[in-house]
């Protein structure tokens, strides 16, 4: 896991304060034409998900919290960090943009809300924007974010504007349908705005 040495000082920082895996102070409304940045959009199954944890904030939570009564320290019962995130397989079955392989492996680094434990059931399928390490993301559309770096380079990972929605969709389904329209050049009109919790939960 490669970190620039900005974001983990920012980390330690969050971690310092006892701030958990959520870091915005509002929801910001989602932007389907943000879709316009992804390198790759897909529709299929989700495979093998997990979170991948921080190592280095779980040792600095252990030499923190080995002399505190930890049943009153908040920070101590934490259990997930905005440093860690999840990894998941794709089995790709339709391709909207790009050329991704068959089988995509990608990063989703969700410090907006927290990764979810699991995702996907064993035949569910979704539309998913990825982009690379390198591509431009969303614009922050709320009063903050705490944005950090994309924690395996190589890998594509879910477009995700900061404070807002991560590009997973059920498959079929609306928001999905409006997605692909404006792919295929529609205007989507009042629908290319959503609320930020619609589509994946």
């Amino acid at each position: 896991m490669r970190y620039f040495s900005l974001v983990m000082l920012a980390s330690i920082h969050l971690l310092a304060s006892g701030i958990d895996a959520n870091a915005c102070i509002t929801f910001a409304q989602m932007d389907l034409s943000d879709v316009k940045f992804a390198d790759v959009v897909v529709v299929g199954k989700i495979r093998n998900y997990k979170i991948v944890e921080d190592p280095k904030v779980r040792e600095i939570q252990k030499k923190r919290c080995e002399n505190k009564n930890t049943a009153d320290d908040r920070y101590c019962k934490m259990r997930s960090f905005l440093s860690d995130y999840a990894q998941f397989q794709i089995e790709v079955d339709t391709v909207l943009k790009g050329e991704p392989d068959e089988s995509v492996s990608v990063t989703w680094d969700n410090s907006t809300f927290g990764e979810p434990i699991s995702l996907g059931e064993e035949n569910e399928r979704f539309l998913i924007a990825l982009r690379a390490a390198n591509s431009n993301m969303p614009p922050l559309r709320g009063p903050s974010a705490f944005i950090s770096a994309n924690p395996s380079p190589e890998l594509l990972t879910v477009l995700q504007a900061p404070c807002s929605s991560p590009f997973i969709f059920k498959f079929p389904g609306e928001t999905a349908s409006k997605v692909k329209d404006i792919l295929d050049g529609k205007d989507p009109g009042d629908a290319g705005s959503t609320n930020p919790k619609s589509g994946l939960y």
